[in-house]
């Protein structure tokens, strides 16, 4: 069974952005989380997975540059 993490504290915490950029991480993003009773929700693995991906492609501008 996904581990989920609940609250936008949490999700932040593991993504390091701030709780209020997620719901324009979700929404432009990909962040792979939703609000469910008026509380954020993800499973871990993905978080961690969508934090990979984005360190891939931040690096991968920083070389273009």
């Amino acid at each position: 069974m996904p581990v989920i993490v609940k609250s936008a504290k949490r999700i932040s915490e593991e993504i390091g952005y701030g709780r209020e950029t997620i719901p324009a991480l979700v929404a432009h993003g990909g962040l792979p989380a939703w609000k469910e009773d008026g509380v954020w929700r993800a499973v871990y693995d993905e978080l961690v997975e969508w934090a990979k991906q984005r360190r891939v492609e931040q690096q991968g501008r920083r070389v273009r540059q």
